[in-house]
C-alpha cells in the first residue's frame, strides 16, 4: 500500500513533465514573409545550414536592429546552395516553440519558380 502511494504521484509528475516537453517541440506557427539574405553559414560542427534575414525595407548602410534578425534552418543542402547574400526572396517557415525556425517554402522575387520543399521531399523518398 504504501508503495502505491510514493508511485502515484511519481507517475503523475512524470506524466505531466512528458506532455510539456511535447508540447514545446511540437508546437509550431508559420511565418511568411518578404525578407533579404544578410548572411548565410554552414555549421560543420553540427552540419546545419541557415541564413540570417532581415525585412527588405531595412537599409543595411544605416544599420539594422538585432531584434530585425531572423535566423532559419535549411535541411536540404541543395536548397541552401541555391540562396545569394543580398537578394529577396519569399520565404514560408516554422516556428518551434523553442525558438528555431526551419525553412519550409522559398520563391525568388523576381522568379515564379519556386522551391517548395514539400514537394521536393516527395521526389527524394
Amino acid at each position: 500500500m504504501r508503495n502505491k502511494k510514493v508511485i502515484l504521484p511519481l507517475l503523475v509528475i512524470v506524466i505531466i513533465g512528458f506532455i510539456i516537453i511535447l508540447n514545446n517541440l511540437l508546437t509550431t506557427s508559420s511565418t511568411t514573409a518578404i525578407v533579404t539574405v544578410l548572411e548565410k553559414k554552414y555549421s560543420e560542427a553540427n552540419e546545419e545550414a541557415f541564413v540570417v534575414v532581415v525585412p527588405p525595407n531595412m537599409k543595411i548602410s544605416e544599420g539594422y536592429h538585432e531584434e530585425a534578425k531572423t535566423k532559419i534552418f535549411i535541411k536540404e543542402p541543395m536548397v541552401w546552395n541555391l540562396i545569394k547574400e543580398n537578394k529577396t526572396y519569399l520565404v514560408n517557415y516554422n516556428n518551434k516553440q523553442n525558438g528555431v525556425s526551419i525553412l519550409d517554402h522559398i520563391q525568388n522575387i523576381d522568379d515564379n519558380n519556386a522551391i517548395d520543399l514539400n514537394q521536393t521531399k516527395n521526389y527524394f523518398n
